[in-house]
């Protein structure tokens, strides 16, 4: 589904950070989901990326909380290469 301009209600949105957690489940063995994950802890990507709002959070939060949910992916995944992200950071 494109979510582009719409807005989501709040369990909608509240669905979104888990997904990027799960996604460090995946990463554990795929490099793909992990370079993903790497990639949304720079607020940039969810500017560039995030292009639907939500009724209940503004923007600026809503960025920061993917941010947060995407370092947490990074961290259930377990690599040791995680421990760079964080140091970067």
């Amino acid at each position: 589904m494109e979510y582009s301009g719409k807005s989501l209600t709040a369990d909608e949105n509240a669905l979104l950070p888990l997904l990027l957690m799960r996604l460090g489940v995946m990463a554990r063995r795929s490099d793909r989901a992990f370079e993903f994950l790497k990639g949304c802890v720079e607020p940039d990507f969810w500017q560039d990326h995030c292009r639907w709002s939500c009724t209940e959070e503004t923007r600026e939060r809503t960025v920061l909380h993917l941010v947060k949910c995407a370092l947490l992916g990074l961290a259930v995944s377990g690599r040791p290469e995680a421990t760079n992200v964080f140091i970067e950071i």
